[in-house]
């Protein structure tokens, strides 16, 4: 799950989002904040935040995963 890429799209303010997920497989869906948080990768590694992501398109979004 290390090279996985979250886009959220819809946020219910609580736990809960809606948006874009790049892994495996590309798809829209449901996750949950908390089951990001509780990710840890190689080292002990956990899920980043872009803090300079300039909001874009769905359409844009996936351009770049082409």
């Amino acid at each position: 799950m290390t090279d996985w890429t979250w886009y959220v799209t819809e946020f219910d303010g609580k736990d809960l989002f809606f948006g874009y997920v790049v892994g495996d497989y590309r798809e829209l869906g449901y996750f949950r904040l908390s089951e990001l948080a509780g990710i840890e990768g190689p080292y002990g590694l956990g899920v980043e935040r872009d803090l300079y992501f300039d909001p874009q398109p769905l359409s844009e979004i996936k351009k770049l995963h082409e």
